[in-house]
């Protein structure tokens, strides 16, 4: 992850803008292809092996279940495939069903790997200075789930130590749990608020107040945001020309490959991929250095 690490945070938070307002808009396959292939690309550099081949269970069950269900509910379309208690299962509700998962699991994986490279600092870095309250919030929910697991585990390893809830039942696991919640319960609210006071004490949020970062622009940020603002542009615009438009319903409607179609896939396609780039090159860059030294 040193690739993506080194730019501004600013830069990283337009790009990832950039790419879930597209990815959640379009509704073209083509483009939630592509949008599906550089999130799981980007997951790839930047995490190992086995929590990557875990995620991606994840996301293929997810993926079943949202196309499954979408016929259950939506009975719209020309071309029923069967009928499941008098009721079709169409053609166009599997396909939008298909597309509408790619869409979801494209958006949760983007959204997972800003998490991963925005941390704390930067989050206070980019909206900290016109939304003070809010950046708190947010960095404080960030930053919540890791220390509630980290916490949870070491208070039900504390109960097994004692010989508390030790059995394998149903009803002492239950009961393990309900303990675990209840002490976590009051550590989460206790935390938030020693938090909250903690940096109201330090003037957190005041005018006059100046804060310190040591994140700057540098050339490859301005490239990046370049890239940024020039494929989004040429995508949305062939999006306008209606170059990029794709019904479900009642019939399922041809792709369109034409230029204009064939530049706002390949445009948005480089924009997928930009941060993969970046980490290879990264990777490249430290691979390279290493064997010098």
């Amino acid at each position: 992850m040193k690739g993506c690490l080194n730019l501004n945070p600013r830069i990283l938070t337009a790009y990832f803008l950039a790419v879930l307002l597209i990815s959640m808009f379009l509704w073209n396959p083509v483009i939630q292809i592509i949008s599906l292939s550089g999130s799981l690309l980007f997951l790839l550099s930047i995490s190992d092996i086995k929590g990557f081949t875990y995620d991606l269970g994840f996301y293929a069950v997810l993926f079943l279940l949202i196309t499954i269900t979408n016929p259950l509910f939506s009975h719209n379309g020309e071309t029923p495939l069967f009928f499941m208690n008098g009721n079709p299962i169409t053609l166009e509700a599997i396909i939008y069903g298909s597309v509408m998962g790619i869409m979801i699991i494209s958006v949760i994986i983007w959204c997972k790997c800003f998490g991963r490279i925005m941390t704390t600092d930067k989050i206070l870095y980019v909206f900290g200075g016109f939304a003070p309250k809010l950046t708190l919030i947010l960095s404080m929910a960030l930053r919540f789930i890791p220390m509630f697991k980290k916490q949870a585990k070491k208070v039900s390893n504390a109960q097994k130590t004692m010989g508390l809830f030790s059995q394998k039942s149903i009803t002492d696991k239950t009961l393990s749990s309900s303990s675990v919640l209840s002490s976590m319960t009051g550590w989460a609210l206790e935390n938030a608020v020693e938090t909250g006071n903690s940096m109201k004490s330090k003037g957190y949020g005041l005018k006059p107040r100046t804060s310190y970062f040591m994140f700057k622009f540098s050339i490859n940020d301005g490239l990046v945001i370049a890239f940024t603002i020039v494929l989004s542009v040429v995508t949305l615009a062939c999006t306008a020309m209606g170059k990029l438009d794709f019904n479900f319903y009642p019939s399922i409607s041809k792709i369109s490959f034409d230029f204009l179609s064939l530049t706002a896939y390949i445009s948005f396609g480089i924009l997928s991929l930009l941060p993969f780039i970046i980490e290879m090159e990264g990777n490249i860059k430290w691979k390279y250095y290493i064997s010098k030294i």
